[in-house]
């Protein structure tokens, strides 16, 4: 986590990082990064899964500012990485998203009006269902660091390789 959030304050973003059920821990691992521009939010519902913790960083972004979503577990993200989905955006985007072939990467940059769809959205939604009402391009891209992630102890040894 700390290679990703430390990316995107390299960008120069606001970073908002939602905790859940280690948030002592997440916050002591990032304590070295501390910034006006990192903030963290509680999702009291974590449990009820990844989309839940998305609506609740949405919930804590300023209106009006276009925003990127992104996991935690992506420690190839660079700043440049946001910066070349930012320069992508273009007037006709809902938000912009890299793929490879079919894999769908992040960051995802999405428009500020997307906000209050996500905040507000009912039910076993996925942000995947959610977004495929909109005009997300698909940004194709084969870099890594916009689809390795580290889920397993293998996934962390091939990326140490």
């Amino acid at each position: 986590m700390h290679q990703c959030v430390k990316a995107s304050l390299e960008a120069g973003l606001g970073t908002i990082v939602v905790l859940g059920s280690q948030a002592d821990r997440v916050k002591e691992a990032l304590a070295s990064l501390a910034s006006p521009h990192l903030s963290f939010v509680t999702n009291d519902h974590y449990a009820d899964g990844q989309f839940s913790s998305t609506q609740c960083g949405v919930s804590s972004l300023e209106p009006g500012e276009n925003f990127f979503i992104t996991l935690g577990d992506m420690p190839l993200l660079t700043a440049e990485s946001y910066d070349f989905i930012a320069r992508e955006l273009t007037s006709m985007d809902d938000g912009v998203r890299p793929f490879d072939k079919e894999k769908p990467g992040h960051p995802v940059l999405l428009r500020s009006y997307l906000g209050p769809f996500i905040r507000n959205a009912k039910g076993e939604q996925s942000m995947n269902h959610l977004l495929s009402r909109f005009t997300i391009r698909q940004l194709a891209t084969a870099d890594k660091a916009f689809y390795a992630d580290i889920d397993t102890w293998q996934d962390y040894q091939n990326i140490k390789r």
